[in-house]
């Protein structure tokens, strides 16, 4: 993107805010709502088990590069994104979501995430870097 430039970019006063709070065990769903982006989605629990639990998750843990080629598809085969905002920031959530589910051997349950922010996201502002 940058053509192997060095980029540094600060804010002032720009907050990045995330809730985060589980939900009662019968919703089986995990809540995503990105305001910023226009993203509001309710993503059954069973599909995130089941890309988390899978016996051969290990090996794509251990190849970044294939875990988000996983984390990809798994977006796309359930067409949660229509804008290329929407896309990155889902695949940013989902790869640390998978990471962490992994590593920590969590017993992942039903919760609400909202993530709001004051940087700016457009091309070229450096929003790629942060998490929408």
């Amino acid at each position: 993107m940058y053509d192997e430039k060095n980029v540094v970019m600060a804010s002032l006063d720009r907050r990045t805010t995330l809730k985060f709070c589980e939900l009662p065990d019968e919703q089986q769903i995990i809540k995503i709502e990105f305001s910023n982006i226009d993203l509001s989605l309710d993503v059954p629990l069973k599909e995130v088990r089941t890309f988390t639990l899978r016996t051969d998750m290990q090996k794509y843990i251990i190849l970044v590069q294939k875990l988000l080629k996983y984390v990809r598809h798994f977006i796309d085969i359930n067409g949660m994104w229509s804008t290329c905002e929407q896309r990155l920031s889902l695949q940013t959530f989902f790869f640390m979501l998978f990471y962490t589910a992994y590593t920590e051997k969590l017993n992942m349950r039903s919760f609400h995430v909202n993530v709001t922010t004051e940087l700016p996201i457009r091309g070229g502002l450096g929003s790629s870097t942060s998490f929408a």
